[in-house]
């Protein structure tokens, strides 16, 4: 991998405030969205362990990412996979789940239908990817995540009101996932309204923190040392939650811990050849067509979340269709990329290069 310079032009306030952006994006789009935390920016829980732990991960791994070189869609997926990982040691989901227990079909001491959704959707795209896509176009002056995009759907949001259109539909998208497991019209105002003002919140305060100063995301990313601090507080978090929580869900035989292995391996093995293949840092196109509309985005964004989700709490059922359909379809594209990676990795390093010099420049 090539070395990043780091870039400190960011003073460690604007850096704290931004990770503060990055951390909330993602509990919010991870636990309110699934109503997993309907509150958790107002209980002890969600402000001492749900979001500490969110942040953390989002950072360490989007440092990761972006000091491979050249952020990659793919890159960006794996990290956020792995950030999935954790709900095997610290939560114990994947190992004995306390919600759909029903789906009770395992492989290696792991359930499936927990494993795909938690780490092929649910972090690796709620929790990762769009929080970070969603911070750096909509709050810094650089768009290397817009950039990582495939083509079609770069030109599929070319233009402010396609965002704009995109930002309601993302919100409506979001508002039938929590109505499956909201209770109440009330409730789905409650949790979504007050997790789009803190981001709202946040937002106005880190504007007016930087005033007319813009920041690329790679200023506000952590420094070296920084994210080898991060990277301790995570350690402990592990060590420290994986040991307090849930202690008896722990797997008392070797097989399920072996299976939780393998997946990290396979997931680890696939982050690095895809951050060592990504090429060096190419010149940033500048900012991207959302820096600057981020409070319209947001509005658009915050109005249909809540609102959707109320109105839809009162067809369930046909959310409920929906929403499963959805999930079926994103674990099964995810678990996708994962076999396209993996047998790519093995046919250029062993298939390609055990063939002959001339055939390999003949192609």
């Amino acid at each position: 991998m090539d070395e990043i310079p780091v870039n400190q032009g960011a003073s460690t306030r604007t850096k704290i405030l931004f990770w503060l952006i990055l951390g909330s994006l993602s509990v919010a789009l991870t636990e309110v969205v699934v109503y997993s935390s309907p509150l958790p920016f107002f209980t002890g829980w969600g402000i001492l362990v749900v979001c500490p732990l969110y942040t953390l991960h989002t950072l360490v791994l989007a440092f990761v990412v972006f000091r491979g070189g050249k952020v990659r869609i793919t890159s960006l997926y794996l990290a956020g996979a792995i950030f999935g990982m954790y709900e095997a040691y610290i939560t114990k989901i994947i190992w004995n789940p306390d919600w759909a227990e029903n789906a009770n079909m395992t492989v290696g001491g792991v359930y499936v239908l927990h494993t795909a959704l938690l780490v092929l959707f649910c972090h690796s795209v709620l929790a990762f990817m769009i929080p970070v896509f969603a911070a750096e176009n909509l709050f810094t002056n650089s768009s290397e995540t817009f950039e990582a995009l495939p083509k079609r759907i770069r030109l599929l949001l070319g233009g402010p009101k396609r965002i704009f259109m995109a930002a309601i539909l993302f919100g409506l998208c979001c508002g039938m996932n929590q109505s499956v497991n909201s209770p109440s019209p009330a409730a789905s105002l409650l949790s979504a309204g007050s997790a789009v003002g803190v981001l709202f919140a946040l937002g106005l305060l880190f504007r007016w923190v930087t005033g007319k100063r813009k920041y690329g995301l790679r200023e506000l990313l952590p420094s070296n040392r920084q994210a080898l601090v991060l990277s301790l507080l995570l350690l402990f978090m592990y060590l420290f939650w994986g040991a307090v929580l849930r202690p008896e869900a722990l797997p008392e035989t070797f097989i399920p811990h072996l299976t939780v292995w393998v997946i990290y391996a396979v997931l680890l093995f696939l982050l690095y050849h895809n951050l060592k293949s990504s090429g060096p840092i190419e010149q940033s196109a500048g900012p991207s067509i959302m820096s600057g509309r981020w409070w319209k985005v947001g509005a658009a964004f915050g109005v249909m979340f809540p609102v959707s989700s109320a109105l839809l709490v009162l067809v369930k059922s046909l959310s409920a269709i929906i929403v499963i359909a959805f999930w079926i379809i994103a674990c099964c594209v995810g678990a996708g990329i994962l076999v396209y990676l993996f047998f790519n990795i093995i046919r250029t390093k062993f298939v390609v290069r055990s063939r002959p010099e001339s055939y390999r420049e003949s192609k």
